[in-house]
């Protein structure tokens, strides 16, 4: 098929919607405003939008319109619903699928007004919706009656797997890869291992938190006030490339979300064979199979959490026990290239008979 594809070129999840269809044997153009991450395109035909965001979303509609039409595709894709799904919209391109990512249709909306109104409009003008979890599914519905495939954002697991080496050292190193935003609950973790540590026995633990973002000097400071800071790693980000080298130094994974729509990284730990724990929020109660392969505690709830935690520093039987269900649980449910499969079924249902 020929296949346009309208997102966030510095998103690692859309660019490797691109590589997997152009490895699938389709024919992949590219649009963005967005500068691709480096050396990720190769080949792939990229068309840089000529207006930057945010008001390219509207002024680059003819730009683009003109661009569909001489290229005579068979589907336009779009990524992320409010943003690009505006423009995509404003093309009047048909077929056009839409996937909604998380932000667009929970937060975006909320604004205002104007942006739910807006929301509604792009939504309702796509042919078809892919969400990557049911609840995002169920929250999408809200807003329009279009039909919804949920299509998940799988995992490679011959690149996330468990380490090969037994570990050199007796310390038990928590962990989580987030951006240091609110929204991921780091200062939840930080208070809860706190709270762990005060325990007072003797396993060496340490958090390792991977990631940076506009939060990172607030949570130094927490974990300075909470006398935990030589026990805590900020480690800055870690490239996609390197996040299984990252996750194979871990022996627990948490992510203590106050909002999450999916959890792609929970499954990354999983296929590492890690026991994870996480809350009880948007998709990763979905991800996760409470008491068998992770456990989810109350949102917001350092001493849940803590709890939690104390029962995998405690139990390495356990730990075992959660992290060799959870890959199986990834591997019978969220191959990538199984959501592969998946979306290339949803491309041919929508592509038009051409006689």
């Amino acid at each position: 098929m020929k296949i346009g594809l309208l997102g966030n070129l510095g998103a690692i999840h859309f660019l490797r919607w691109i590589h997997a269809l152009k490895d699938r044997g389709h024919t992949i153009h590219v649009f963005s405003s967005h500068t691709p991450l480096a050396s990720w395109l190769g080949e792939i035909s990229y068309r840089r939008l000529p207006i930057a965001a945010p008001h390219g979303y509207f002024a680059n509609a003819p730009f683009l319109r003109r661009q569909l039409a001489r290229l005579q595709l068979d589907l336009l894709h779009v990524h992320f619903a409010s943003g690009y799904g505006t423009l995509g919209s404003l093309t009047g391109f048909h077929p056009r699928l839409l996937s909604v990512w998380g932000s667009d249709v929970y937060q975006f909306p909320d604004r205002s007004l104007l942006h739910r109104l807006l929301l509604t409009q792009v939504l309702r003008s796509a042919d078809h919706i892919s969400a990557t979890s049911h609840t995002m599914a169920e929250r999408t519905r809200h807003f329009t009656t279009t039909p919804i495939d949920v299509v998940s954002f799988g995992v490679d697991t011959d690149q996330f797997h468990p380490r090969n080496l037994a570990k050199q050292d007796h310390e038990l190193r928590i962990g989580t890869a987030r951006t240091l935003k609110r929204r991921y609950g780091i200062d939840i973790l930080l208070r809860a291992f706190a709270l762990l540590t005060a325990r007072g026995d003797s396993t060496r633990i340490r958090l390792v938190i991977a990631g940076d973002g506009p939060e990172r000097i607030r949570l130094e400071s927490l974990a300075e006030i909470l006398g935990i800071r030589s026990a805590v790693e900020f480690g800055g980000r870690v490239p996609h490339a390197h996040m299984p080298q990252f996750l194979q130094s871990l022996d627990i994974f948490v992510a203590p979300s106050r909002y999450e729509s999916f959890g792609v990284a929970v499954l990354e730990a999983c296929a590492c064979e890690l026991p994870v724990v996480v809350s009880d929020v948007g998709g990763l109660p979905e991800v996760v199979l409470d008491g068998v392969t992770g456990l989810v505690v109350e949102r917001e709830n350092p001493a849940a959490l803590a709890d939690r935690l104390g029962r995998l520093v405690d139990s390495a039987e356990l730990r075992r026990q959660l992290g060799s269900a959870g890959r199986s649980h990834v591997i019978t449910n969220y191959q990538w290239e199984h959501s592969v499969d998946r979306m290339e079924s949803l491309y041919q249902r929508l592509r038009p008979d051409r006689g």
